[in-house]
């Protein structure tokens, strides 16, 4: 010990220089990805928003659209956990409204709403849309998007598990639709078994994931389905989101698909389409036909890129 430093003075200064290194050394924020501006623990899992510029398809009225025309748009991304790439919500900041996602799994599933038969294809209201995994809202912001001129949009009966999740995306992701009966810290299973019997719905769509890649298994069983297909119209359709890297190989999908079918009986079928623009995605389509789904020949501009 040096001269003129007591033990218990030696000890302070010792305790106050471990207290100043771990300030610089503990950071509790999991990741700090170039434009992230926010991020907060749930008690589900870590959510971010995140900001950055991306190449996307150029809107519809730019020359060779269809061949892959490109253009640098500014984009909002809604993270989970520690994942770099992916997202369950996103915002186009710039023309939204002719962009959409700029061709993502969200414009595919949108597609659903001008399937023949549906209601806007036969100029008779909106859809009843039911969404589980809601997340940001941006399934239903697109469905809003591509509404015909002078309807409300689509009735949308959301299910979000993470009420944080919702609070963080009215705050710093994008506003939240209209015409939303948005019910939080509720399973999608538990509010699909809780529905009056005579409640039908024109699309069920199902984007729920656990921990940023995983299909949550209690919405994935022959008896969820069952429960979707009996509040599905005549003529409505089930659109499930996947995460296909292996494109339509993949033994997710193809799990997913096939309990899907077993759920809708003979008399229905299955359909998988795959994203041309991102290849790691596929939708799932199921139906109360034995009949392909058909687009109506009235599908909006924004979604010609989806439908080519």
């Amino acid at each position: 010990m040096r001269p003129g430093r007591s033990l218990p003075t030696l000890l302070a200064s010792v305790a106050l220089a471990g207290s100043a290194l771990g300030s610089i050394l503990v950071d509790p924020t999991l990741r700090r990805d170039a434009g992230q501006t926010i991020e907060r623990e749930t008690g589900y899992q870590t959510i971010r928003i995140v900001e950055g510029v991306e190449d996307g398809p150029a809107p519809p009225e730019a020359p060779l659209y269809v061949y892959n025309a490109r253009v640098s748009v500014p984009v909002r991304y809604f993270r989970f956990d520690e994942d770099a790439t992916s997202y369950q919500s996103v915002v186009v900041l710039k023309d939204e409204r002719a962009r959409l996602t700029l061709g993502r799994y969200y414009d595919h599933l949108a597609l659903g709403a001008w399937f023949a038969g549906m209601p806007w294809t036969r100029a008779a209201g909106d859809p009843r849309v039911l969404l589980v995994g809601y997340c940001g809202g941006t399934l239903h912001r697109v469905l809003g998007h591509v509404t015909p001129a002078g309807r409300p949009g689509p009735d949308v009966l959301g299910v979000e598990l993470d009420p944080a999740v919702v609070s963080l995306a009215e705050e710093r992701l994008a506003p939240l639709p209209g015409r939303l009966d948005l019910r939080t810290g509720e399973d999608g299973r538990a509010v699909v078994e809780t529905l009056a019997d005579d409640d039908r719905f024109d699309l069920v769509y199902l984007d729920a994931y656990a921990r940023t890649q995983y299909v949550p298994f209690q919405v994935s069983t022959v008896e969820f389905f069952a429960g979707c297909v009996r509040h599905l119209s005549p003529t409505g359709a089930i659109g499930i989101n996947v995460n296909a890297s292996s494109g339509l190989s993949g033994r997710l999908l193809r799990h997913l698909a096939s309990t899907l079918a077993e759920a809708l009986g003979p008399e229905g079928s299955v359909w998988l389409a795959p994203n041309r623009l991102y290849g790691g995605s596929a939708t799932i389509w199921g139906v109360r036909s034995r009949v392909a789904p058909r687009l109506g020949p009235e599908v909006p501009e924004a979604l010609s890129v989806p439908a080519y």
